[in-house]
């Protein structure tokens, strides 16, 4: 077992939890997805393409023996995922007819964007496993 902020944890439940919080990701943006086509096919696009991703990224977590390059693209794709809703919340929609339009912030995205910090956190605490424990650690 390994001490990481503070308390002893095995990687393993790391890695679990990070599985199952993208695939509850995935599922939050194909739930959103119908209302993002209504709006315009390129909203419907990019939600059902985030939700195809995410729960692709969880299977590759769940099936794989994770690597610096897996955990680092999930890292920066949920971030940009972040990014990009940060900026429809207080900027505005980037494109589409909705552009310039400032959207309010809703109990299910703000959820899904708890449960990504979430996720990235989860990730990073397993890339500094690298560091310490080396591959193998993960999969134990």
């Amino acid at each position: 077992m390994t001490e990481i902020f503070g308390a002893h944890l095995k990687p393993r439940s790391w890695l679990i939890r990070a599985t199952v919080l993208s695939a509850s990701l995935g599922l939050i943006h194909f739930l959103a997805t119908p209302l993002y086509f209504d709006q315009w096919l390129g909203y419907g696009v990019f939600f059902f393409t985030v939700a195809v991703l995410q729960v692709f990224y969880s299977m590759a977590l769940a099936a794989s023996q994770p690597n610096r390059i897996l955990l680092w693209v999930g890292i920066a794709g949920n971030a940009l995922v972040i990014g990009l809703w940060a900026s429809t919340r207080f900027v505005g929609v980037p494109f589409g007819p909705m552009a310039g339009k400032v959207l309010p912030i809703g109990w299910l995205d703000g959820l899904a964007q708890i449960l990504t910090v979430t996720l990235i956190l989860h990730l990073a605490v397993l890339l500094g496993q690298f560091d310490q424990l080396g591959q193998r650690a993960l999969i134990e």
